[in-house]
């Protein structure tokens, strides 16, 4: 049976793969990474949804001409016509395009190769080479490329998908950590001065007022609550002067106060201070999803067992298993700036 998801990790410097490659083949393993990459993660969904809807929609026009006649039927086109241009709209046009380049590529076994290096855009790694931009498969790890190194890629012409990649010359440790550091920046929205200034122990007022949302947040969940808490505690005793029934809701009103009063001093500790916390060792990446209808994913650098909540596609940037210095406020722990070590 197809696998119809992307492994976790890939590995494009497969020696096996890049000489398979240079034959003018494409490796199973390739293949499978190939039918992932165009649609199976990210648009099989949207053709699945749209053949669910156009059989719904069929029905429903059988159904309802039969009963109403022709002016229902036109009512059931509108809406017909409606369902196929949303359906297009959130990517199933961009998926078939994908897919009928991908299929003439393998028909014509287009493989090509150019030589360039691994660049992080609009939230994720690609490949340049030749002139272009090429798709990498979405590993955790951005198929084990180093930013720096320059590679030679093997990839399919029409589709821009990179089959492989030959390492031609590594890049030194400073070339290595500068080119990382240049994404990391880029990721998470700092610049090398804020940097600087972290290493020297110091903070921007920028870099404190990221701890605004953690007061704010704090008041919302803590003092609002609190205060309707205590009219209704005085409104329910002038009434019947029942304490016992008002026990339980005080004791969830004292909780909530705690949370939001222990957020609301943390934040506001943080944009009161001046230098900001330092932890340093190995670097990976999580993310973990809660909820159930309305799911969330919340993405985490791990810097030294110490969790920095990050956006998705500043989870994207990080490479595993590197060394790294983090600065971040010493309360809320919001990550300000990072270095590879």
């Amino acid at each position: 049976m197809m696998n119809l998801f992307l492994p976790t990790s890939v590995d494009l410097q497969n020696q096996a793969d890049f000489q398979a490659n240079q034959r003018g083949e494409i490796t199973s393993d390739q293949n499978a990474r190939l039918m992932a990459s165009v649609g199976f993660q990210g648009g099989c969904v949207v053709l699945l949804a749209s053949f669910i809807a156009f059989q719904f929609l069929f029905g429903m026009v059988f159904f309802v001409t039969i009963s109403w006649g022709e002016i229902a039927l036109v009512i059931s086109l509108v809406v017909l016509l409606a369902v196929f241009a949303l359906i297009f709209r959130l990517g199933a046009w961009p998926l078939w395009q994908r897919w009928s380049a991908l299929k003439r590529d393998r028909e014509n076994r287009a493989i090509r190769m150019g030589q360039g290096q691994l660049a992080y855009e609009n939230g994720k790694y690609i490949a340049q080479a030749a002139g272009r931009d090429l798709l990498l498969p979405a590993s955790a790890n951005a198929g084990g490329l180093k930013p720096g190194a320059t590679y030679r890629f093997y990839y399919l012409e029409e589709s821009g998908f990179v089959l492989s990649a030959e390492e031609l010359y590594p890049a030194s440790p400073a070339q290595a950590r500068s080119s990382l550091l240049g994404i990391l920046a880029s990721a998470n929205n700092f610049q090398l001065e804020d940097l600087e200034l972290n290493r020297n122990g110091e903070m921007t007022s920028a870099q404190r007022m990221k701890a605004l949302p953690s007061v704010l947040f704090g008041l919302l969940i803590g003092a609002f609550p609190v205060g309707i808490g205590l009219v209704f505690f005085f409104v329910g005793r002038e009434e019947n002067g029942d304490l016992l029934a008002l026990l339980i809701p005080a004791l969830f009103l004292l909780i909530f106060a705690g949370i939001g009063g222990y957020m609301f001093f943390n934040g506001l500790l943080d944009l009161m201070s001046h230098a900001p916390l330092v932890t340093e060792g190995a670097g990976r990446k999580e993310k973990r999803t809660s909820g159930g209808k309305n799911r969330r994913t919340t993405y985490y650098y791990v810097i030294d067992g110490v969790f920095f909540q990050v956006g998705r596609g500043a989870y994207q940037a990080l490479v595993d298993g590197e060394n790294y210095r983090v600065y971040a406020l010493p309360r809320t722990k919001r990550l300000l700036t990072i270095e590879p070590l």
